[in-house]
Formats: C-alpha cells, sequence, structure tokens
C-alpha cells in the first residue's frame, strides 16, 4: 500500500515542480531588448539582511505571523526585482548575439542555457522554502546559499554582458 501511494505522489510532486519550473523561466521575460541593462547587485543586500532569523520568528501568535508575512512579501519583491535584471540581461547577450552575424557563439549560447536553467531552479528552491517559512517551517538564513548563488549567477551574465558588448563593438 505505501509503494502505491509512493507511486502516485511523486509523479504529481514532479509535475508541480515541472510546472513551477515552467512559471519561473517565462517569468523572466526575456524578449524585452534592452540596449545596454544598468545592473548593480549592491541593491540586493538588504534583502540579505531579510535572512538573519531573529527571536521573534521563534515565537508563535499572530504578530510572528504578520511579522513572518510581512519578510516573505518584501522578499518576494526583492526576487522580482532581481529576476528583472537577469532578464534584461539575458535580453541583451541575445540582442548583441543576434544583431553580430558574422560570429557563432554556440559556447557562449550553451553557458548562457546553463546558467538560466541554473537561475531558474534556485528561484524554484527559494520560493518552496518561502512557503514552508510562511507555514512556520524552517528558518530563513537556510535560503543564504541559494539567494548568494542567485546574485552570483547575475553577476556572471553581467561579466558575460560586458564580454559580449566588448567583443562585438571590436568586431571580434
Amino acid at each position: 500500500m505505501m509503494w502505491l501511494m509512493s507511486c502516485v505522489i511523486l509523479p504529481i510532486i514532479a509535475g508541480v515542480a515541472a510546472i513551477q519550473f515552467w512559471v519561473y523561466a517565462r517569468m523572466l521575460k526575456t524578449d524585452k531588448q534592452s540596449a545596454a541593462p544598468e545592473v548593480d547587485t549592491d541593491r540586493y543586500r538588504p534583502m540579505l539582511r531579510l535572512l538573519s532569523d531573529d527571536d521573534a520568528d521563534l515565537m508563535t501568535g499572530p504578530a510572528s505571523r504578520a511579522r513572518r508575512r510581512q519578510r516573505t512579501d518584501l522578499f518576494r519583491e526583492y526576487l522580482r526585482c532581481l529576476s528583472g535584471d537577469y532578464g534584461r540581461l539575458l535580453a541583451g547577450i541575445r540582442a548583441i548575439m543576434s544583431q553580430s552575424s558574422s560570429i557563432d557563439r554556440p559556447d557562449l549560447a550553451k553557458a548562457l542555457l546553463r546558467n538560466r536553467v541554473g537561475f531558474v531552479i534556485a528561484l524554484c528552491r527559494i520560493d518552496l522554502r518561502l512557503r514552508l517559512y510562511g507555514l512556520g517551517i524552517g528558518r530563513l538564513d537556510a535560503l543564504k546559499p541559494d539567494v548568494m548563488g542567485l546574485v552570483a549567477g547575475l553577476d556572471v551574465l553581467r561579466g558575460q554582458f560586458s564580454l559580449v558588448a566588448e567583443s562585438a563593438a571590436w568586431g571580434s
């Protein structure tokens, strides 16, 4: 009986995870072209302060739930901004790659796809942990590695953007 339950539950969980992945991948809005997006990762430093749990979150009651909801809403807003910046950078790189028809860079396209998949997976993991935190399960400081990975992914993409823009300007 337990085997049958796990055979039913695991595909449902996998389906929900696939749908969540698809939703976050579509949310990046990489179709908007941006000539030179300005991205400053320092503006996400306050988001990291939200990840430090204090003793007030360990208490129960309506005040604690309200504070937990407020923190998760603010954190989700930072994630939306981070996703928007990521999407603009990705759209800028794609625009530069499509305009420079003399140079074919399959290695860069592969690296961009790998970076985007990693970014979306990290978003899904963070969303799951935020939902659990909203239910009172887990702590926000467990999100630090994933959030640091998102910011690092944004930095990598920003570096790739400047590299692609520079090589397109020099024509090599």
